[in-house]
Order: C-alpha cells, then structure tokens, then sequence
C-alpha cells in the first residue's frame, strides 16, 4: 500500500534508504508470537537461582533428611553460596541500570527456556553444594579461588561499563570494534564469566555440578563469541584500516 500524500512518500523512502532499502524492496514479515522487553527477559532468568541457592542452604529436612537443617555450614561452603548469590545480584544490577539493548522484545518462549536453564541448573548445583555430606577444601584455598573468581567478575564489569558507554540508550545498535588493552580478545566478557565460573568450580571441591554449569555455559558463550568475532572481522575488512580483530581470538588467547 503506497502513502496517500507525496510529503509521506518522501518521509518513507528517506526512511527506508537509511535502512539500505528502497521504495522497490520487498519486506517480509514474520510472526515472533507473544514478546516481552527484552529487560526484563534477562531479569527474570537470572532471577531466579538467588532463592534457589538461598533455599538449599538452609538445608530443609525433607530434601537432605532429618537433623540436616541443624548441621553447621562449612565457612567455605557458606562463602561459595554468597558468591553464586551475589554474582546474580551483579546480573540483576547491570540488567536493570547498565545494559543497553538493541532488541526492543524477546519471545516469551525463549525466556521459558533459557529461565528453565538457569533456575535448572541453580537448583543442581545448590543441592549438591549445600548437601550436609558434601566434602569441602580448606577454608583457605577456597577462600583463594573464590578471590579469583571475585577478580573476574570485576574484569566481566568492567568490559560490560564499555559496551554500555558505546550506546546512548535502548535500541541503539551500535557496535564500534572495541579497543584498548582490555580487549586482549574480541570477547573478553565472556572470558571473564568463563574463568569466574572455574573458579567456581574449583572453590567447591570440583563439585561436578558445578563443572556441568560451567562447561554448558562456557559452550554456549565460546558460540557467541566466534560469532561476535566474525562479525568485528568482517566489519574490519569493510571499513579498512588497522587489523585489529583480525590479529586476536574470539575468547581465550591464543586458543579460539
């Protein structure tokens, strides 16, 4: 259908030729079903493993057994439940005040699925950690590799700060090939969340659990990154200039 007036033909085709498209393009359009913002979709799933981890440390009789609730926690067991905690607090925060995003919505069923693979996994990993057997290291090697893991996350904040400070607000779609000595890789984030995780992992006894968390997540990252990389790669080549993308890995040095 063409606009009835020369004055909103003019407005579209301008539209459009910002879009690289013109008034003879074709569009299809495609039925995503029911969204939410896109906010909100990340609240929601990194909601979720909070109470959940906080629930199992209490250690509730009807899931470990009579008497399990009045057994001491292991200091490193206590430290490692606080340091899952608050690494969701950190999501939570960077969701609601940091991020910005580009996508206005997601679909409903995507945060279905991807609630179910972190409320999932907080409820395994919680059991086992918080399990009244469970076997711990010594209070001061945990408390080591929990240090690591807290140095992580400040490198993961730290590079999720300079993403924010390349867009001026939602829906802006921005995407500079970043720069500087933080980006010892393309995708240095998901480095920091990677390590944050063995880290960990290794604090709670190399609980297998954990490790399972660990590897699915870091899997699914090591994705995204080849994917982020490619895309700086190629948008490299196109604008020319320094071979900056084209000279470092997608997330771990000198590996992938």
């Amino acid at each position: 259908m063409r606009p009835r007036t020369p004055a909103l033909r003019s407005r579209l085709a301008a539209d459009l030729r910002k879009q690289g498209l013109s008034e003879s393009s074709v569009l299809s359009l495609k039925n995503n079903g029911a969204q939410v913002p896109y906010r909100w979709f990340f609240f929601t799933e990194y909601f979720g493993p909070m109470p959940i981890m906080l629930f199992f440390s209490m250690r509730p009789e009807f899931i470990y057994g009579a008497g399990a609730s009045s057994k001491a926690m292991p200091l490193a067991t206590t430290l490692a439940v606080w340091a899952f905690v608050l690494h969701f607090v950190k999501r939570e925060l960077e969701t609601l005040f940091l991020h910005k995003f580009s996508k206005p919505s997601a679909p409903v069923m995507t945060v279905v699925k991807n609630s179910a693979y972190y409320w999932g996994f907080a409820a395994v990993v919680s059991y086992f950690v918080c399990h009244p057997a469970a076997a711990v290291l010594p209070d001061q090697v945990a408390t080591l590799a929990l240090g690591g893991m807290a140095l992580m996350e400040v490198g993961n904040f730290a590079v999720h700060f300079w993403f924010a400070s390349q867009r001026k607000a939602d829906k802006d779609a921005a995407r500079p090939i970043p720069k500087g000595a933080l980006f010892f890789v393309s995708c240095p984030n998901y480095f920091f969340e990677i390590a944050a995780w063995c880290f960990f992992s290794v604090a709670v006894n190399n609980n297998l659990a954990a490790w399972a968390f660990t590897l699915v997540g870091g899997g699914q990252m090591a994705i995204w990154a080849m994917d982020r990389h490619k895309a700086y790669v190629k948008q490299e080549r196109s604008e020319g200039g320094a071979r900056i993308a084209q000279r470092r890995s997608a997330v771990f040095p000198f590996i992938y």
